[in-house]
């Protein structure tokens, strides 16, 4: 197939029986034009010419995962990989447009203004809590994403969710608290705010 760089998946669990790609990967992949699928690989069109490939990996148990294509993000300049877990919602793989770098986060980046960061939130429910229950803020150095801010709401009476960006150094959130089983969350406003070096919780 050429040039090619393959990419590994999450090592984590996905889904013991494989499924068929989904009509929201296949309206990304169209979208964009720089993903196609063959079967059970993911093929991205990369800058430089050559392909970056990702597979489903189908083996029972909890290597089993499932790559899905989730979109361009122009402004960091990476491809966004949603892998498919066996429990919980999954974990993401941010790949440079150029390089075919990859970089595993646990939610969905949503990028800056400047697209110099991005923002990911992540909640682990009343459930069995397979998910992580974090927000956080990565920052671009060069072409590679590094965690500037993690904050972890495990403890806390309300999970952070539906990030988005005021401005390049405001980010406003959903503080989400749980009630019961048969009722919704509760949702309260949320924002965290950069000065300086330092990402802080304010009012909103």
């Amino acid at each position: 197939m050429g040039d090619s760089v393959r990419l590994e998946a999450h090592p984590y669990s996905a889904l013991y029986k494989p499924v068929e790609p989904d009509t929201a990967e296949l309206a990304a992949a169209r979208a964009d034009g720089k993903a196609s699928r063959a079967g059970s690989e993911l093929r991205i069109k990369l800058l430089s010419g050559k392909t970056a490939s990702l597979f489903d990996d189908t083996t029972a148990g909890l290597k089993t995962s499932l790559p899905r294509y989730a979109g361009y993000l122009k402004s960091i300049h990476s491809h966004l990989i949603h892998i498919l877990q066996y429990e919980g919602s999954g974990a993401y793989i941010v790949v440079d447009d150029s390089t075919g770098d990859s970089t595993i986060v646990f939610g969905k980046p949503v990028a800056s203004p400047d697209g110099e960061r991005f923002v990911l939130t992540s909640m682990a429910g009343a459930g069995a809590g397979y998910d992580a229950s974090i927000i956080e803020v990565w920052r671009m150095v060069g072409r590679k994403p590094e965690k500037e801010f993690s904050y972890d709401t495990y403890d806390s009476h309300w999970e952070a969710s539906d990030a988005v960006w005021r401005d390049s150094t405001t980010i406003d959130f959903d503080k989400n608290t749980f009630v019961s089983f048969d009722k919704p969350d509760t949702k309260a406003p949320g924002r965290l705010t950069r000065t300086g070096t330092t990402w802080v919780f304010s009012a909103r």
